[in-house]
């Protein structure tokens, strides 16, 4: 850090690194750096997503210990001088990472299917409201750290992005819903039970700056189920996967992983021998 400082003081008048500086006096202005610091990673650059709500809940727990065990309590300090923590409901989600759209070109294929004549516009609007969302999701999180979150603008922000979010995923599942020969419209108890069995996540929507925005994510890491596709087929089915011959739900979520990680990108995950000993795995 003491070496971009001092290339800040002497390049261009601080221009170079005015972010990074902006960065230091942000944290050097709070009583607990190694806190914040620890707060805008978990807030800005870690995102999760299981199909289990217990799993989801554990997840966030765990960071939140994490957090709690660099506070220093000072007695004479309101909230005795702890920072409050952060929300991080729209960073760690529950869902089903096999079904949804994990791609702008996903959804545009489901589209052109679905609404041949209007397919353009269609796409536009849903380019809109995704946009819309992603401000909101920016506001939400620029409130955790400027303000406290107990602040009316952090609740009005919370609620604007929670309609917003739900708005857009329900127009998204019912493309979705199209690929599984299920009408929304016409036949909505069919659909509403679709919904409940396969759980979609779009990652498109949710994630929206790392998916459209930064090419797709740096880093992913996992430790999938090693369960047989025939086990869970009563539930719910995949659609359009190039390893589906493989026949394990850990090739599908190997293909999904390739699909969200940037073209720089990294991804990591724990998988059984079968990868390279079993024949039908070639996929």
């Amino acid at each position: 850090m003491r070496e971009f400082v001092e290339q800040d003081d002497t390049i261009g008048k601080g221009k170079k690194f005015g972010q990074f500086r902006d960065v230091l006096n942000d944290i050097n202005s709070h009583p607990n750096q190694k806190y914040w610091i620890l707060k805008s990673i978990i807030l800005n650059n870690l995102y999760g997503v299981d199909i289990m709500h217990e799993a989801v809940e554990i997840a966030k727990l765990r960071l939140f210990l994490k957090l709690a065990a660099t506070a220093d309590v000072d007695y004479n300090k309101e909230n005795l001088g702890l920072e409050p923590l952060p929300d991080i409901d729209f960073n760690i989600r529950s869902g089903n990472t096999l079904v949804g759209f994990a791609s702008e070109a996903d959804l545009k294929r489901t589209i052109a299917e679905k609404d041949a004549l209007f397919a353009g516009q269609v796409f536009s609007k849903i380019q809109e409201n995704t946009e819309k969302v992603n401000m909101a999701y920016g506001n939400f999180k620029n409130y955790q750290l400027i303000e406290d979150k107990g602040n009316i603008n952090f609740k009005k922000a919370k609620d604007e992005l929670s309609k917003r979010l739900d708005a857009l995923n329900e127009s998204l599942n019912q493309y979705q819903a199209y690929l599984y020969g299920v009408n929304a419209d016409k036949k909505p108890e069919v659909y509403k039970k679709w919904k409940s069995s396969h759980r979609p996540f779009h990652w498109y929507a949710e994630f929206y700056e790392i998916i459209h925005g930064n090419g797709g994510f740096d880093v992913i890491i996992g430790n999938p189920p090693y369960v047989e596709y025939s086990k869970v087929k009563k539930h719910y089915t995949i659609k359009r996967y190039k390893t589906e011959k493989c026949g394990n739900l850990y090739a599908f979520v190997m293909e999904r992983a390739v699909k969200l990680a940037s073209l720089r990108g990294f991804f990591g995950i724990i998988i059984p021998v079968s990868l390279g000993t079993s024949s039908r795995m070639e996929p």
